[in-house]
């Protein structure tokens, strides 16, 4: 059997070249949103707001937008990036 931590690994190394589409965007921070700490003050909670998730991308693509969206159910703010095909000159 195959452990997963393999299927990363393989999956790591094909993105080896890959750049994270949010540099030059700043943090946009993911974790944790207001359904993690419901009974947290919410200037409380502002302060370990992490960006933990994200978006890598080939270098035949740029990013034109990213930002974050809230309230889809989850403990995570879901990460949204507009892409753009570049194109040879």
């Amino acid at each position: 059997s195959t452990a997963p931590s393999c299927a990363w690994k393989a999956s790591a190394k094909t993105c080896a070249c890959c750049w994270n589409t949010r540099k030059g965007w700043g943090i946009l921070p993911t974790w944790p949103t207001p359904v993690t700490y419901a009974r947290v003050p919410s200037w409380l909670a502002s302060l370990v707001l992490i960006p933990i998730d994200h978006c890598l991308v080939s270098p035949e693509l740029t990013t034109t937008n990213i930002y974050t969206i809230n309230d889809i159910g989850s403990d995570h703010r879901s990460l949204m990036v507009d892409l753009r095909l570049k194109t040879t000159s």
